[in-house]
């Protein structure tokens, strides 16, 4: 049956193909990272991004294809570090770890060509970063020195479209897929075991809940 599932196992490459992170360069299934500028004792973004390129996870039982667009990811594997005035931070998923996530399942064959296009529009939107100069030569349509997220969709739809136009896309026998969720449900990628998850929720809950009370007494006290 198909819909919101939760699944635990072990990531690995799609077809063996490594993503490596723009600031470390180290091999990982998935990325985070952002650059901000802390001169002059203020904090700006100045280059972000978050990988897209789809890979794999094996529950023991068989393999399904996870596409990591949008997801909500909670990883232990973080850093942080300075470069003259700038702090960069890091986060990656890795190859061969186990997994754990909460999407919606799919098992349609249409999704084969679909999945083509979106893992060679991460290829070449991968290939672009490379070359910040060039990309933001390209779509930095403000010119203010920051690939916002509407020129950064500008550049995925391009991106989209040489895809598109590309090589005809390879037949695949797997053709399971977890995503987002279409109704806007959650959609959750951890290197944390469900229970460790379960716990942290539990605790960012009760943590909102006494900020609610207290915001609330404080405020009911400035009202007499």
């Amino acid at each position: 049956p198909q819909g919101q599932i939760e699944l635990s196992g072990i990531g690995n490459y799609l077809d063996g193909k490594k993503t490596h992170c723009p600031l470390s360069k180290i091999a990982c299934l998935w990325y985070s990272y952002r650059v901000e500028d802390t001169s002059n004792n203020n904090r700006r973004v100045v280059d972000c991004g978050t990988s897209t390129t789809c890979f794999t996870l094996n529950d023991g039982s068989g393999i399904i294809i996870v596409d990591p667009e949008d997801a909500y990811v909670i990883s232990s594997h973080n850093q942080t570090w300075q470069e003259n005035d700038h702090r960069c931070t890091e986060t990656v998923l890795f190859d061969n770890e186990q997994l754990y996530i909460l999407g919606e399942f799919s098992h349609h064959n249409i999704h084969s060509n679909a999945l083509h296009t979106q893992t060679q529009t991460s290829e070449i939107l991968n290939e672009w970063k490379k070359d910040q100069a060039a990309l933001k030569n390209r779509f930095d349509a403000n010119k203010d020195g920051i690939i916002d997220s509407h020129e950064w969709e500008n550049a995925r739809q391009q991106a989209q479209t040489e895809a598109l136009i590309g090589r005809a896309p390879k037949q695949s026998p797997l053709l399971q897929f977890i995503r987002k969720p279409k109704n806007g449900g959650l959609f959750i990628l951890s290197n944390y075991p469900a229970q460790e998850l379960a716990k942290r929720f539990r605790y960012w809950a009760w943590l909102d809940l006494t900020v609610f009370f207290i915001t609330l007494a404080l405020g009911s006290k400035i009202i007499h």
